[in-house]
């Protein structure tokens, strides 16, 4: 699935009785997309396992939405060993929601190192590394599914996102590589796009 589309209220409880009782971890959950998406899933009745780089910034996020007693987790996708200590403390999940991101604008004659490194760490090799480390650990339930998040800026040439949409079309084409190795055991991944 490519961009996100919102159901009609029949389709939407249908939809959503999948949810219910369901172990799902949203990473990037302080703020944005991924506090919203806690707040959905809850309210569907999902049990929303929350991570972010701030563990404080998270509590105090999610207390803005509603949310008080869901499982709440440190993790910089950034760093390895942060990835590993999350999902070594994970019990398997029915779903993994990864919504951390960071862009940066800066015009083309600005860009340096350390900002693509950057851009590459949070939008596509810390997803990478969390994927890969939920399977070795076996986190992931068979016939769960797994979703990451670009942006409708990878399509549409925004200026001054060189290192951003490079990263994000890196995690779709991640997402779509996966597809094929995770299908026979029932696993499905998606990319959604953001406008």
């Amino acid at each position: 699935m490519e961009r996100l589309s919102w159901a009609t209220p029949q389709e939407s409880s249908q939809m959503y009785e999948d949810i219910k009782n369901k172990r799902i971890l949203v990473v990037g959950a302080s703020r944005g997309i991924g506090r919203q998406l806690c707040h959905a899933l809850q309210q569907f009745g999902g049990h929303v396992l929350a991570a972010s780089r701030c563990l404080e910034a998270l509590s105090i996020g999610l207390k803005r939405t509603g949310i008080l007693s869901e499982q709440l987790f440190a993790c910089d996708i950034q760093e390895t060993e942060s990835i590993s200590e999350l999902v070594k403390n994970l019990d398997p999940v029915d779903a993994v929601c990864i919504t951390a991101g960071t862009t940066k604008l800066v015009p083309k004659h600005m860009i340096k190192r350390p900002i693509i490194d950057n851009q590459f760490s949070v939008n596509l090799s810390g997803p990478i590394d969390l994927i890969s480390t939920m399977f070795r650990f076996k986190k992931i339930k068979s016939g769960a599914s797994i979703i990451t998040t670009t942006a409708s800026g990878r399509y549409n040439g925004v200026k001054a996102t060189i290192p951003y949409v490079a990263a994000k079309n890196g995690l779709v084409a991640v997402s779509r590589s996966l597809s094929s190795e995770l299908s026979s055991q029932g696993i499905r991944i998606n990319s959604v796009s953001f406008d």
